[in-house]
């Protein structure tokens, strides 16, 4: 069975840029999300330059492995 391109995600579909739209994501305040991600705990969030951004399916994958009790 071959999957169609059209149910495939460009890399820029999986990232959402800055921290509002990252709290957004977890459901926490912004000033709690810049807190997190300055202390490593937001799984999935790095910085380019000034920006900052949020890969989901990392943070996704970074959630199952904490559930999981992998890390």
């Amino acid at each position: 069975m071959q999957l169609s391109n059209s149910h495939q995600c460009s890399p820029a579909d999986d990232l959402l840029e800055g921290m509002a739209e990252i709290a957004a994501f977890y459901g926490i305040p912004p000033s709690k999300g810049y807190h997190l991600a300055a202390n490593g705990h937001l799984p999935g969030v790095f910085k380019m330059g000034r920006k900052i951004f949020l890969s989901k399916s990392a943070a996704r994958e970074g959630i199952s492995k904490k559930a999981r009790g992998e890390i």
